[in-house]
C-alpha cells in the first residue's frame, strides 16, 4: 500500500519536472533571439563603412595634397620664370648702362684725341719743317727736322682721302695721293682689315694705304689713343730690342711692356709664301702682318707693314 502510494508520488513528481523543464525550455532557450550574426553583419558594416571613409578621406586628402603640390609646382615654376626674367632684364640693364659708359668715354676720349690734333697742327704750320731751307746765299742745305709720330700722322693725312667704306667708329683708313679705289679692291682690304676689327675697337688707329707698282699694297697703322695721349709726356720710349725675343710669339709681348712704356715705330715684313700667283701671296702676306700687328696695339704708336719675297 505504502509503496504504491510512493510509486504515484514519484511518478507525479517526474511529470511535474518534464512539465516545468518543457516550459523553461520554451520560455528561455527555444524563442531566445539570435544575436550572434547580427552583430557580426553590424561589425562588418561598420568595418566596411569604415574602411569606405577612410579610403575616401584618404582618396580626399591624397587630391588636396596633389593638387596642393601642383599649386606648388606651378606658383614654383612662375617665380622661377620671374626670377628668370628679372636676371635678363637686370643683365640687358646692366649691358645698357656698360654700352652708354662705353660710349660716353669714347666720345670722352675722342674729343681729347681731336683736341691734341688740333693743336699738333698749329705746332706743325708754325715749324714749317716740311721743306729744308737755304739760307744766307751759301747754298748751304739743312737737313729736314725729324717728324715726330704726331706731325708725320698730319702730313700725311694732307694728301690722303678718307674711304667711308672701309672705315669705322674706332678705325679710319686713308688712301694716299688721294687716290680712289675699285670695288675689288675695296672688297679685299675689307676683308683684310676684318682681322684687326675686334681688336680696333678698344683704340683709335687711323690706317693708311699706299698703292705699289704691281697692284701691290703697304699699310700703316697710326695708334692715336698713344700718338695724341694727353699722358705723353709721362710715357717712356723702348727700344724692339727688349721685345725682340718675344716676336715670334706675339700674344705674350704686352706681359712685357711696362704700362708707362712705348716703341714709337715697328717695321713688320712678312714673306710672300704658299701657293698661288704673286699677287695672291703679296696679299696672304699682309693679312699674316695684320694679324700679328694687332698685338703690339697696346704700346707702339706706327706699325709699318709691308710683304717681302
Amino acid at each position: 500500500m505504502n509503496f504504491k502510494f510512493f510509486s504515484i508520488i514519484v511518478g507525479i513528481l517526474v511529470v511535474v519536472i518534464l512539465i516545468l523543464s518543457g516550459t523553461y525550455y520554451y520560455l528561455f532557450e527555444y524563442s531566445k533571439p539570435s544575436y550572434t550574426p547580427i552583430t557580426q553583419t553590424s561589425t562588418e558594416q561598420n568595418q566596411y563603412s569604415n574602411n569606405t571613409h577612410t579610403t575616401t578621406q584618404n582618396s580626399y586628402v591624397s587630391d588636396i595634397t596633389n593638387t596642393n603640390n601642383e599649386n606648388i609646382n606651378l606658383i614654383q615654376d612662375k617665380q622661377d620664370e620671374k626670377d628668370a626674367n628679372n636676371i635678363i632684364n637686370d643683365d640687358n640693364k646692366s649691358d645698357t648702362k656698360s654700352s652708354q659708359i662705353t660710349k660716353q668715354n669714347n666720345k670722352e676720349k675722342l674729343a681729347a684725341i681731336e683736341k691734341e690734333i688740333s693743336k699738333q697742327q698749329k705746332i706743325l704750320e708754325q715749324e714749317k719743317i716740311f721743306k729744308p731751307q737755304n739760307t744766307n746765299n751759301n747754298k748751304t742745305n739743312y737737313q729736314a727736322k725729324k717728324l715726330s709720330p704726331a706731325q708725320e700722322y698730319l702730313s700725311l693725312g694732307k694728301n690722303s682721302r678718307l674711304e667711308p667704306q672701309l672705315s669705322t667708329e674706332n678705325m679710319k683708313v686713308y688712301v694716299l695721293d688721294g687716290k680712289f679705289l675699285s670695288d675689288y679692291r675695296i672688297k679685299l682690304l675689307k676683308d683684310m682689315l676684318a682681322i684687326i676689327e675686334d681688336n680696333s675697337k678698344d683704340y683709335f688707329l687711323s690706317v693708311f694705304v699706299k698703292m705699289l707698282p704691281k697692284g701691290e699694297m703697304s699699310l700703316t697703322i697710326y695708334n692715336k689713343d698713344i700718338i695724341f695721349s694727353d699722358m705723353k709726356k709721362s710715357y717712356k720710349y723702348i727700344s724692339m730690342d727688349k721685345i725682340s725675343p718675344y716676336i715670334k710669339t706675339p700674344e705674350v709681348l704686352n706681359q712685357y711692356v711696362a704700362r708707362e712704356e712705348i716703341i714709337e715705330r715697328f717695321k713688320l715684313q712678312t714673306k710672300k709664301e704658299g701657293k698661288g700667283s704673286e699677287f695672291s701671296k703679296h696679299i696672304n702676306s699682309l693679312k699674316t702682318g695684320l694679324n700679328k700687328a694687332q698685338y703690339f696695339f697696346p704700346f707702339c704708336e706706327i706699325i709699318e707693314i709691308t710683304s717681302v719675297k
